[in-house]
């Protein structure tokens, strides 16, 4: 299901968080990290979408350890451009260009007016 697809309908975003949020839950107990992480990606990403900055900040960063233990830097980098897509939309720019100037993502954004960052749900292997 593509999160995009739900932005208008809060109601909706809401209920795929708390099902996704029994999927992290369930990955979780069973020691199953990777699965973990790409539930906590997309609650992060369904944050996002809603405004809820910090709280998307908070999933992402739950979830770069979890990639980093598997070695999985394209998906540890994913979320690391996440995180900066949030640090943009808080006006933190210092907190952004440390992200960005690790040299460790690449960051899709937009020139003039109104430009933006992308933010990127994980993907299933």
């Amino acid at each position: 299901m593509e999160l995009a697809a739900l932005k208008s309908s809060p109601g909706e975003l809401a209920q795929v968080r708390d099902d996704l949020d029994g999927i992290a839950q369930f990955h979780a107990k069973r020691g199953e990290k990777y699965d973990e992480a790409i539930a906590l990606n997309d609650i992060g990403v369904a944050f996002y979408q809603e405004g809820r900055f910090d709280d998307a900040l908070r999933l992402f960063r739950r979830t770069v350890p979890l990639y980093s233990a598997l070695q999985e830097k394209p998906r540890q980098a994913l979320v690391l451009q996440n995180i900066a897509a949030v640090e943009y939309e808080l006006g933190r720019l210092s907190d952004m260009s440390l992200i960005w100037g690790s040299g460790s993502v690449v960051v899709a954004a937009g020139g003039g007016a109104g430009a933006g960052v992308s933010i990127h749900r994980a993907q299933a292997r």
